[in-house]
């Protein structure tokens, strides 16, 4: 697998929103983080333990990361436009993106 593969697996390209205060982040094959097959059916076990609780003061945050207007269960950090492996300009601000992610405390399911 290439470098640039493996951060179409590895990396959050989307985060999806799934009521009751909950996200799951979805790699560029929009499967959870670290699955390598697109579009991944999920089983039962892999959607609870890839189901994220968060307060809606930080879901409310997340939405301000959207490239674009959010759609109604989707806040996408990138597009084909700004994919951070186009430029060191891009690259930053997704990774700013991602600082914003990671600083986000989860809650207990």
């Amino acid at each position: 697998m290439s470098l640039h593969l493996l951060g179409r697996v590895a990396l959050p390209y989307c985060l999806e929103l799934l009521g009751g205060n909950c996200i799951r982040v979805l790699n560029r094959e929009y499967s959870p983080i670290g699955f390598a097959t697109e579009r991944l059916t999920l089983t039962s076990e892999v959607e609870k333990h890839t189901r994220l609780k968060l307060r809606p003061s930080d879901i409310a945050k997340l939405k301000k990361l959207a490239v674009s207007p959010t759609e109604e269960n989707w806040i996408f950090l990138y597009d084909d436009k700004s994919s951070p492996d186009q430029s060191s300009t891009l690259m930053d601000a997704y990774f700013g993106k991602l600082k914003v992610l990671s600083s986000i405390e989860l809650l207990p399911d």
